[in-house]
């Protein structure tokens, strides 16, 4: 017993000092990996939380007067981003899965970088569960008990316990293909260059694919969030993996297939 009650000490020690930053910190909280807070805002977090995990950082960002709330037993994985400009809600026992982003602004305008970026609320309800490397747009709200898919890009509101997956996420049965062209006769998933346009212009909100030749200079959607959008997405598709200097590397649509193609042949030789 008194090594149990060291134990919590030592662990109630490490997240004081790991969430000093935060404005309100809760019992029994749990700090299980690396995390960085920058708090120009404020940040309280509920009693037993548990944040991040061994091998990734998770972040916890305000900004000016950006208001970030964590409810009581809600659970955040390694590798989370959330950032709160005006304010996040994450409601109590909620799970948030490894690599998600919460992200209630796009941190600038396509085309104006010195131009305020607009900022939406995000609420995401008790019970809910969000699954890894999931985007949460700002405006999003997630309803109590919803469930959201791996690799998922949320907009708009998710209802109360439904499930959606997808980009945008959706009801299953609702949601459509990523776009017409990628419903192939052979059902295959070879990053061939009409497949990789027609996953740029669904995820990017296009009206026609996009040229091999146009790149984020030229398609004002593929700014910071569209490249990390743009990056799941394809990942989704193909079945690769992308590192982040994989996607920042890209100079046009025509880059994609050889790049896609290239990260495959790598993940087959280290299987």
């Amino acid at each position: 017993m008194m090594r149990d009650m060291l134990a919590t000490l030592r662990d109630t020690l490490r997240a004081r000092a790991a969430l000093r930053r935060c404005d309100a910190v809760g019992n029994g909280v749990v700090v299980a990996g690396p995390l960085d807070v920058e708090n120009l805002g404020a940040i309280r977090v509920g009693d037993h939380v548990r944040l991040g995990g061994a091998g990734a950082r998770t972040h916890l960002v305000t900004g000016p007067g950006g208001e970030l709330a964590i409810g009581a037993h809600a659970a955040i994985g390694h590798g989370a981003g959330i950032a709160a400009h005006t304010r996040v809600t994450i409601g109590e026992a909620a799970r948030i899965g490894p690599f998600t982003l919460v992200l209630d602004t796009d941190f600038h305008v396509a085309g104006d970088r010195e131009a305020q970026a607009a900022s939406s609320p995000i609420e995401i309800g008790d019970g809910a569960r969000i699954g890894a490397r999931v985007v949460v747009l700002r405006g999003a709200r997630i309803g109590a008990g919803a469930r959201v898919g791996a690799g998922s890009v949320v907009s708009g509101e998710v209802p109360a316990g439904a499930y959606v997956v997808g980009v945008p996420a959706r009801a299953p049965s609702l949601a459509p293909s990523l776009a017409p062209s990628l419903v192939l006769a052979d059902g295959g998933t070879a990053p061939t260059p009409e497949r990789v346009r027609a996953v740029v212009a669904a995820t990017l909100g296009l009206p026609h694919p996009p040229r091999d030749d146009q790149g984020p200079h030229d398609i004002g959607q593929w700014d910071s969030l569209g490249t990390l959008t743009l990056l799941l997405a394809l990942e989704a598709r193909f079945g690769v993996s992308l590192r982040a200097e994989d996607m920042l590397a890209v100079r046009c649509v025509g880059d994609l297939p050889a790049l896609l193609a290239s990260r495959a042949v790598a993940q087959a030789g280290a299987a």
